[in-house]
């Protein structure tokens, strides 16, 4: 028996920062406290057991470290106005173990699963001035076999898009059909609209070669739905002609698929890029 699997290899999103979309390094600047009442300054990505010492009764499997506990991180964001037609995210690529994040004291997003980032949208938490921003990280029900870490021990990002935008976590690129001559590049994803009025998007759907010759695109319409934080799901099929297999190797050949969101004005509201390589496996009983 043979099963025969394409798949599209998406090595990360690399995000356009262009005016509709900006991406900012978070990670200075934060302090760290276990009792919110002493706080000292940290290089983020920080973990507060390794910098602790070996505790000859703790969990071997977890390194005899004191990594179970609470801890806290605050750091300041100022403001000149609060944004307008704007949304503002803060994207944590890990934090250990239960985290949540707070903006002026109000909870805006929380992820219990460590190995998994949180993107929290703080915008309506935000006020022109200094707002203050804290993650509370939580281990004490977390049980491990091995050391597990403890803190905001990934990086952060500071994301800013319009209010007609793409979430990269909505977005699946995949390959149903790879062959010498011709390959087909299946793009899913999601527009959000967190405006007060039904939008008639313009979507456009491209993938670029790996020297950045556009291969094939489409633009649409789209009506999105007022509010709609769950998206308006798009599907769309894009060719590339005598496909340039991702291979394992230094320079591997990557592809670039773009989703770019332009409001009824037709002002960009919204652009993403991913980084993608197209190969087809297969997998064999018999060999």
């Amino acid at each position: 028996m043979k099963a025969v699997l394409s798949l599209v290899l998406t090595v990360g999103a690399a995000l356009s920062l262009r005016a509709s979309r900006t991406v900012e390094d978070f990670n200075d600047g934060w302090e760290f406290s276990r009792d919110r009442k002493t706080w000292r300054a940290v290089d983020v990505p920080h973990d507060w057991a390794i910098e602790s010492a070996f505790d000859p009764k703790g969990e071997v499997g977890s390194g005899a470290l004191p990594w179970k506990g609470v801890g806290y991180y605050r750091k300041n964001l100022v403001l000149a106005e609060v944004p307008k037609g704007k949304r503002v995210f803060l994207d944590f690529d890990g934090i250990m173990c239960d985290g949540t994040v707070f903006v002026n004291e109000q909870s805006c997003g929380r992820q219990q699963y460590g190995y998994l980032g949180l993107t929290a949208d703080v915008t309506p938490y935000l006020f022109a001035g200094t707002n203050t921003i804290v993650v509370k990280a939580d281990t004490t029900k977390l049980a491990s076999r091995w050391y597990p870490g403890a803190g905001l021990y990934r990086r952060v990002r500071k994301i800013e898009t319009g209010d007609l935008y793409v979430d990269p976590r909505d977005v699946a690129i995949t390959t149903p059909a790879v062959a010498a001559n011709n390959a087909v590049v299946l793009v899913q994803a999601a527009v959000t609209n967190l405006r007060l009025a039904d939008e008639e998007a313009q979507v456009s759907v491209e993938i670029f070669a790996p020297d950045g010759t556009r291969v094939d695109g489409s633009t649409y319409g789209q009506l999105v739905g007022k509010g709609t934080s769950a998206g308006c799901r798009i599907s769309r099929t894009l060719a590339v002609a005598n496909p340039q297999l991702w291979r394992m190797e230094d320079n591997p050949k990557l592809y670039t698929t773009v989703i770019t969101v332009r409001d009824a004005a037709g002002v960009e509201t919204d652009r993403v890029s991913f980084r993608t390589g197209i190969r087809s496996f297969r997998f064999d009983a018999d060999k």
